[in-house]
């Protein structure tokens, strides 16, 4: 939408109502032209644009200034702890004598390391004010254009062309699309065209609900009659099983019947 938007009012960026024989309509007391209506939406979804652009911008600020502040107090730099001096017994052993002997031969390296990490740290700290003043000075830059934005977004508000319902920028980019593609020739027609519009989707979109319901409950119907499809022929074939079982069972009674005959016979 964004992209169709910006193509297409880039045509009328230096329009003005003069030289085009278009009838003219009243809105609130405001005797505007289409062209006029669509200079003021474009005008309007622009500030719009902007205000939110520069309110993001301040809350990345925000975020960056809150990080920027745990860090300043966050000292990063670990200072080595010095050797401590020997003392009482332990003065008297020569290894320690020789320890403390040492100590103090390095003792003027440690101190320039000791310089040499301070020297770090403020310079860190030094960088994290820097960007925290900036960053601060940025935002009050930035606050101060956003509320001269918003005061002029309020002037067109108070003109009351466009109804608080309709002030979001991606309608007011339909509204524009609307009267630029001449699919309307006044605001109110543009907006009409817009519930219609709206009234369509919301159709399309029911209908795809009540079409994915029917496909579900056709589903469900499927599979609880494959189900019992299942089930009979289970019942079916159990019921040949038995009907199998009782036919060996008659064929060997008989059997044993006949031979039982034939036994009788000989006696």
């Amino acid at each position: 939408m964004e992209e169709n938007v910006t193509s297409l009012v880039k045509p009328i960026m230096n329009l003005n109502a003069k030289g085009y024989m278009i009838e003219s309509v009243v809105y609130n007391g405001d005797i505007m032209s289409k062209i006029d209506v669509m200079i003021y939406l474009r005008d309007t979804i622009a500030l719009k644009k902007e205000i939110d652009k520069c309110m993001q911008n301040v809350e990345v600020r925000d975020e960056r200034l809150r990080i920027l502040e745990i860090e300043r107090k966050r000292r990063t730099i670990t200072m080595p702890p010095p050797m401590q001096k020997p003392t009482g017994f332990a003065a008297l052993f020569s290894a320690n004598q020789r320890a403390y002997e040492k100590w103090l031969s390095e003792a003027p390296e440690r101190e320039k390391e000791r310089l040499r990490l301070e020297e770090e740290e403020e310079q860190r700290v030094t960088k994290l004010k820097k960007e925290y003043s900036s960053l601060q000075d940025e935002n009050f830059a930035e606050l101060g254009y956003a509320h001269k934005l918003v005061k002029q977004y309020t002037e067109q508000m108070q003109r009351q062309i466009i109804a608080p319902n309709y002030r979001d920028v991606h309608i007011l980019e339909t509204l524009l699309l609307y009267l630029f593609n001449n699919r309307a020739q006044t605001l109110t027609d543009a907006i009409n065209l817009y519930h219609e519009e709206q009234h369509r989707l919301t159709m399309q979109n029911l209908a795809e609900q009540q079409r994915r319901q029917i496909e579900i409950a056709r589903e469900e119907q499927m599979r609880l009659a494959w189900q019992q499809m299942e089930s009979q022929r289970e019942q079916l074939q159990q019921i040949a099983k038995s009907a199998k079982e009782a036919e060996e069972a008659a064929k060997q009674a008989k059997y044993y019947a006949e031979l039982d005959f034939l036994m009788n016979l000989e006696k």
